[in-house]
């Protein structure tokens, strides 16, 4: 791995992390994923980060 493809890999770490504390709204964990609607064993609303990034994109698709 060259020096190029370690900073894209850290650019991209640095924009997940930033991306994840963009969300202030704390959602009620249910038992259910609030993207898939998957049932989950422990108390998160989300069951991966997949569906906690698909799930704030079309809340701010909505918004706009």
């Amino acid at each position: 791995m060259n020096e190029a493809d370690e900073a894209h890999k850290i650019t991209e770490l640095n924009m997940a992390i930033s991306l994840s504390n963009l969300s202030t709204e704390k959602l009620e964990t249910t038992g259910q994923c609030h993207n898939c609607f998957e049932h989950l064993y422990e108390q998160v609303p989300f069951c991966d980060a997949d569906c906690r990034d698909d799930y704030e994109q079309r809340k701010r698709f909505k918004g706009s």
